[in-house]
């Protein structure tokens, strides 16, 4: 199972993010829904595509039932050939499980947040008497790029 966001669903399949928001309406599978403005929908690639399958039969058939079999044949060759790029497109990289990039991602904060906190020790004993605003504003704004920098810059 590969698990991808909205965005990313759209470019496997060739189709503008809109597509997917109205194949969301028309019951395509989801594994999540994202919130507006937070988080993106996420989706199992396979029940995807497995969906599509059948919403296409039913549209050629009219109940996905009566198909024959050069027609069997021709979608499950389709189905396969969409599945193998899906699969290629992981091993190129241009896929990423989302496990993955949580864990990089929260590695990151967390990396984040201990630099951050330490920036009052970085810079306490160059402010000890400091009473120009401009010049105490410049090593605190020092220090957090630094902090940016050692986190997330590496």
């Amino acid at each position: 199972m590969s698990r991808v966001e909205t965005a990313e669903l759209a470019a496997i399949f060739g189709v503008q993010r809109k597509t997917i928001l109205i194949w969301l309406k028309e019951g395509m599978p989801v594994i999540s829904r994202g919130v507006a403005g937070s988080r993106a929908h996420l989706f199992d690639t396979e029940e995807t595509l497995r969906w599509k399958i059948n919403r296409e039969m039913i549209r050629v058939t009219g109940d996905g039932d009566h198909v024959d079999k050069d027609e069997a044949q021709r979608r499950k060759t389709l189905a396969e050939a969409q599945r193998q790029e899906i699969l290629l497109a992981k091993e190129r990289g241009e896929v990423v499980e989302l496990a993955e990039m949580q864990k990089e991602l929260t590695d990151q904060m967390i990396e984040l947040r201990a630099s951050m906190r330490r920036i009052p020790e970085r810079c306490v004993l160059q402010l000890v008497g400091e009473s120009d605003e401009t010049a105490i504003k410049k090593v605190i704004l020092t220090e957090v790029d630094e902090a940016l920098v050692r986190s997330i810059g590496d």
